[in-house]
């Protein structure tokens, strides 16, 4: 008798414990808080880190990087909270998540369904979820009108680097230079280099220059066109560029 009463009280404690479980789990499926993200914070340049099984290496330099595929954007649910740059999300704010461009990138979206553009700076990671390439904030949907579809076929761009990124939890903000240029193409030739120099002064009214640099133990220059003070003018002056055939120009601050 003694055992079998034990049998039976623990029993019930099992059974108590999962209608326990139950509620709890019944009370959370209630709840409408976002899914915290996967990424470690701080999921920096050069920096791997893995969501899912699968690892992802943030990109030292953005220089050129170009990509098409389906953007999306989040919004409500994750405004005020923390970014993995360590930034706090401002759904108000031109900001996006892309898996691998380096924080503080300035990146130009162009929804390819209607042709509107926006920039955005990356500050987030993400995302990860089948052909998505990057996640706009509300502002940078908005401005491309997808806040209805929720997706839309896109090409982004990087043009520039606004480096902006917290360490420790502390927000440090170093701005853009006052100066910008438009990079119109690098070689290991210097003949090479002066060649497109030539050219470019030919058929522009703009300041060209060569900038020489060794990396390990090749030279390398880069041809450079103007000096401009404003990033609308910077950016006008590359589409003129681009219409040219100059397809891979790369705005860089001076």
């Amino acid at each position: 008798m003694r055992r079998q009463s034990f049998t039976t009280r623990a029993v019930l404690l099992c059974l108590a414990a999962l209608f326990l479980l139950a509620a709890i789990a019944g009370l959370t499926g209630c709840s409408k808080q976002p899914v915290p993200s996967p990424v470690p914070p701080h999921a920096n340049r050069g920096i791997p880190y893995t969501v899912d099984g699968i690892t992802y290496y943030p990109l030292i330099s953005a220089e050129g990087y170009a990509e098409r595929g389906v953007a999306s954007w989040y919004g409500p649910g994750f405004h005020g909270r923390t970014t993995s740059s360590g930034e706090k999300y401002d759904m108000y704010a031109a900001t996006a998540a892309h898996r691998v461009l380096p924080f503080g990138s300035l990146v130009r979206v162009t929804n390819l369904s209607n042709e509107k553009k926006t920039m955005v700076r990356i500050n987030d990671r993400g995302p990860f979820k089948g052909n998505r390439i990057i996640d706009l904030s509300y502002k940078g949907a908005q401005e491309i009108a997808m806040i209805g579809p929720g997706t839309a076929p896109v090409k982004i761009e990087v043009v520039g680097i606004d480096r902006t990124y917290a360490v420790n939890g502390k927000e440090i903000r170093i701005p853009w230079a006052n100066n910008f240029a438009i990079q119109v193409g690098a070689f290991g030739s210097k003949q090479n280099a002066l060649n497109l120099k030539e050219k470019l002064s030919s058929c522009y009214h703009q300041k060209v220059y060569v900038v020489s640099s060794v990396q390990g133990s090749t030279p390398l220059y880069r041809v450079r066109v103007g000096i401009y003070n404003s990033l609308k003018e910077t950016m006008r002056v590359q589409e003129q560029l681009y219409s040219a055939g100059y397809t891979s120009t790369f705005m860089v601050a001076e």
